[in-house]
């Protein structure tokens, strides 16, 4: 497979499951496991996922 192909195949896969790199597949990632957020505390949940994300591995 050309290396070309691997990057397609690999963006499309990341569209289709949610995989995406980075701080948004990670909140994406805690949204599922939470079962969503109630709407009046997304912006607290949000702030909280930044917090994790930055500090994840200290």
């Amino acid at each position: 497979m050309s290396s070309r192909k691997a990057t397609e195949t690999t963006s499309i896969a990341s569209k289709v499951f949610g995989t995406e790199p980075g701080p948004r597949g990670y909140a994406k990632y805690r949204l599922v496991k939470f079962k969503g957020v109630p709407r009046e505390k997304f912006n607290i949940y949000l702030k909280e996922t930044e917090f994790r994300f930055n500090n994840r591995g200290q």
